[in-house]
């Protein structure tokens, strides 16, 4: 693996797909852009730019969802916990079959009952990291979406259709379609506060817009590099156009010319103005 496509922070490898945090904020890293920067992407899709030694680890090594936020919320006491759990269970079963002896132990070592056993046991395996040992409070996870696909298509479908006219559409524009949309196929409509939280979610992605709302709402997010160092006197120079504020008239005629255009050339080496 060459040096652009990990980085280093602490004692773990820095890769593309792995789950950290930055104050408190559960992140994911998107790619390397060098050895001591990476961009990273937050729960709303948002890149920025960091370097390694910025990023915690959350001691986890998949975290999908809402497990984001669970992770960002997790104490180091009950870190320590899901590792001692870890431990246990590496110790009774492995990666062996579960028996009714082994539950019975753990039951009476976590003083717990049967079922959780059977419960920490399954959810351990099935997502395979520690975060599957935190203790989570009963619900469902944060951030996850609760209302049918088929009325989350809807929803989608509506507002893509609505922002491809006008990117100022609002719920008052898009509701009333859902409904219809909704009736036309036999489905009961979601409420409006449903259909506004996911407008205020899709909202934030730029692929559900098109045109200069996309390529402004992109330019908001995207990676923005260091400066970059120019040796050579004219090798760059950078030139801004403005019309000015006054108008020209013909000397003779006194008949309006036009506004003239002051150009502005800077040389970025010497910074000298022409």
């Amino acid at each position: 693996m060459n040096r652009r496509s990990r980085a280093e922070s602490g004692d773990r490898q820095v890769l593309p797909g792995t789950h950290w945090l930055i104050d408190g904020r559960p992140v994911k890293v998107a790619r390397i852009a060098a050895v001591d920067h990476v961009v990273v992407e937050d729960e709303e899709g948002t890149q920025i730019g960091v370097r390694p030694g910025e990023l915690r680890t959350v001691d986890c090594g998949d975290v999908r969802g809402g497990g984001f936020q669970i992770a960002a919320k997790t104490s180091d006491e009950d870190w320590e916990r899901a590792r001692s759990l870890q431990a246990d269970i590496q110790a009774s079963v492995g990666d062996r079959e579960v028996t009714r002896t082994a539950v019975d132990n753990l039951a009476k070592q976590w003083q717990v009952s049967r079922a959780t056993v059977w419960r920490r046991i399954r959810r351990y395996r099935q997502e395979q990291s520690l975060l599957a040992l935190v203790d989570r409070t009963p619900g469902p996870l944060p951030g996850s979406v609760q209302i049918a696909p088929e009325l989350e298509s809807i929803v989608v479908e509506v507002a893509r259709r609505w922002w491809r006219q006008t990117d100022s559409a609002t719920i008052a524009e898009i509701a009333p379609d859902v409904y219809s949309e909704c009736k036309v196929r036999g489905l009961n409509a979601p409420s409006r506060a449903t259909i506004a939280r996911r407008l205020h979610a899709l909202r934030k992605d730029p692929s559900n817009f098109h045109g200069e709302a996309r390529s402004a709402m992109r330019e908001r997010t995207r990676l923005m590099r260091a400066s970059y160092h120019v040796a050579q006197p004219l090798a760059v120079v950078q030139i801004d156009h403005t019309v000015a504020d006054v108008f020209l008239v013909d000397p003779v005629s006194r008949q309006p010319i036009g506004r003239p255009t002051l150009t502005v050339a800077i040389d970025v080496a010497t910074r000298c103005v022409r």
